[in-house]
């Protein structure tokens, strides 16, 4: 979906089927990351000028999907949020774009 606030998230495995919709953000979304060796967990960056982190996954071990997921991280820094990465190979912080400028933040 362009234009929205909502991540749409479709298993490829299943694509008639929605695996889960993220809804939190305010504006419309700029940018989403997957990390890289953690797969349960999405970064995602918009024009409401938030960094929220999603867990996608419950904490048990047969990874069965959360219903009502809310972001574990939330960050504003109030103007719009152009990209998000994750620092390869250090997972523990993220780097945004925003503006002409650029923030790392540890997690």
């Amino acid at each position: 979906m362009a234009d929205s606030c909502d991540i749409i998230i479709i298993d490829l495995r299943f694509p008639n089927t929605l695996y889960e919709t993220l809804i939190n953000h305010e504006l419309n979304v700029n940018s989403i990351s997957w990390a890289p060796n953690m797969s349960h967990c999405i970064s995602s960056v918009g024009e409401d000028g938030r960094v929220l982190i999603w867990n996608i996954l419950t904490e048990n071990s047969e990874n069965v999907l959360n219903p009502l997921i809310e972001p574990s991280f939330i960050y504003e820094i109030g103007e719009p949020i152009s990209n998000i990465f994750w620092n390869v190979p250090n997972e523990k912080s993220i780097i945004i774009t925003f503006g002409n400028k650029f923030q790392v933040l540890k997690l």
